[in-house]
């Protein structure tokens, strides 16, 4: 990947606390957690999401509606860290008006995981929408990333194949921490020739290519037809001497692709732009 790097502001972020921007071009939103309110429309100011403690805002537009998927955050006041068990959705058609649809998937909709609701994205294609989802596997002890199916971007979301489609002992690149995280925060990006490709990782940036189906990966370039053949690692430029952290976020504009993340710790938001 060819990539010019450029500093994004030296703001800190709250850690799993997300800025969103939307592929249409949308303005730029925050928002943090405030005061339990009922479940329904709510009212037009700032924090947009107002009825639960949420993190990791992921951005779909589909039809007229902007929605919203976040993580759901039921640490207790006096927890040190963050507890996570399902993904909330919200919808505006104005960006005033907000209507919580309460939870769409729990991580133990996957049957093969035990928890963890982290950063996910819903992709739409072909009527169907996907959401890719970072949760905790046992039989790894890591992270691994599964993809749910829904008919509506209101879900309810389903397990869309019984099995993760990324998992932690795929990617045991040299030199990489050797810790559980590393396979997080999926992204899905449609280029213009209709090829969907999922970003992901902590530390270490890598994709793979999906299939049409938009739930398997497309290993016929591999000589082992084996996912983990088909990971590829990316070096991302350091942004004023920080490395990629997290949370990668890819769009298109006017033929230039822009890669948004986090970087260091604490983290900052950063992004490159590649021709390709």
């Amino acid at each position: 990947m060819k990539s010019i790097a450029r500093a994004n502001g030296r703001g800190r972020v709250q850690s799993r606390i997300a800025l969103f921007a939307s592929l249409a071009v949308f303005p730029v939103i925050s928002f943090l957690s405030c005061a339990s309110a009922p479940q329904g429309a709510f009212a037009p100011d700032n924090p947009v999401v107002k009825d639960a403690y949420t993190a990791d805002a992921a951005a779909l537009v589909s039809g007229k509606t902007l929605y919203l998927y976040v993580g759901h955050d039921e640490a207790s006041s006096r927890g040190k860290d963050y507890a996570m068990y399902e993904w909330l959705c919200y919808s505006t058609k104005d960006m005033k008006q907000w209507t919580a649809h309460g939870p769409v998937l729990k991580a133990t909709d996957f049957k093969w995981a035990s928890g963890n609701a982290w950063a996910g994205q819903v992709a739409e294609r072909n009527g169907k929408f996907y959401y890719y989802a970072p949760v905790n596997m046992p039989r790894t002890g890591g992270m691994a990333i599964g993809v749910a199916v829904a008919d509506s971007p209101e879900g309810p979301f389903r397990d869309a194949i019984g099995k993760p489609l990324i998992t932690s002992d795929m990617t045991p690149y040299p030199g990489q921490p050797a810790w559980t995280w590393d396979d997080i925060d999926p992204t899905v990006f449609i280029d213009k020739g209709g090829q969907a490709w999922l970003y992901f990782g902590n530390s270490r940036l890598k994709y793979v290519k999906l299939n049409g189906d938009m739930t398997s990966v497309d290993v016929s370039g591999t000589p082992s037809g084996e996912v983990k053949d088909a990971i590829v690692g990316v070096d991302v430029p350091r942004v004023s001497g920080l490395g990629f952290t997290e949370a990668p976020w890819l769009h298109e504009r006017n033929g230039t692709y822009y890669l948004s993340y986090a970087a260091g710790w604490e983290e900052q938001l950063a992004y490159c732009v590649s021709d390709s």
